[in-house]
């Protein structure tokens, strides 16, 4: 038998995973958590009653959290790259970077974006200040850090550079990572061309994603300029085309205002 993800594509903490399951082209049942697949959803919500993406199911047992499941692959379905170092002093960095972009990158993100959908009578420009200062410290912090370094750990792509490539990808888009920061901007561009990157939308992902996935367009006024737009369901399909349309001048897709939150695990 091979294990089972309970995903959603447009979710970064899924995403984490899937980039991890690509890394090792690792055979999984991927179970699409949305409106094409409703018993999946019925599934999910028995499995994790907080309802929180993704959950991985292997031979009956239940492993929650992104880098729980990443740890949990790379002990029972090791492949080429170890996403977890064997020393055990890499494996400690490795984990202490997975904490760092999921905890200084992915949340501040995600409070900016929620922050955005909100009425805006019940928004916290507070909130949304402290969010874009973390982000800039994190910012300075790690173009710092990254100097000499081809990935997060050094010359391996490990688990942290699973958590790295979604929150990065969101981030630079709600908050720019800027000219100045030459190596992060570089180290974000190294992730983005990798072929797991799929698992972010970009380029043809290696599995079908059913194209009637709906997903709330709403009002963006972020960073990054896009068509303002009335609050509508657009199906996949049609947003892809979209984001061909926006393509950058680095050719990176901008990503869709929602899909840095859906299904986060905090």
């Amino acid at each position: 038998m091979q294990p089972t993800l309970y995903a959603h594509p447009f979710s970064s903490y899924c995403q984490k995973v899937l980039i991890a399951l690509y890394e090792n082209a690792t055979p999984f049942t991927y179970r699409v958590i949305g409106p094409d697949d409703p018993e999946a959803v019925s599934e999910w919500a028995a499995l994790w009653p907080l309802k929180r993406m993704p959950v991985l199911v292997d031979d009956g047992k239940s492993v929650l959290e992104s880098t729980s499941i990443i740890e949990y692959l790379a002990l029972h379905y090791p492949g080429e790259n170890k996403l977890l170092p064997e020393c055990p002093e890499a494996a400690l960095e490795a984990r202490m970077m997975d904490r760092v972009f999921d905890n200084y990158i992915m949340t501040p993100m995600q409070k900016i974006v929620l922050d955005h959908l909100r009425p805006e009578s019940d928004r916290d420009s507070y909130g949304v200040r402290q969010a874009r200062e973390m982000l800039s410290t994190a910012y300075d912090w790690l173009d710092k850090r990254l100097d000499g370094q081809e990935w997060a750990t050094g010359a391996a792509f490990t688990l942290a550079d699973c958590a790295a490539a979604p929150s990065l990808f969101y981030a630079d888009w709600v908050h720019e990572i800027g000219a100045t920061r030459l190596r992060l901007s570089a180290y974000r561009a190294r992730l983005l061309a990798r072929p797991s990157n799929y698992a972010l939308g970009l380029g043809q992902p290696p599995l079908a994603i059913p194209a009637s996935i709906g997903l709330l367009f709403a009002k963006p006024a972020l960073s990054n300029p896009i068509p303002e737009l009335a609050s509508v369901t657009l199906p996949f399909s049609s947003w892809k085309a979209h984001q061909k349309s926006l393509l950058s001048s680095d050719g990176i897709i901008p990503p869709h205002p929602l899909t840095c939150f859906v299904g986060a695990e905090k």
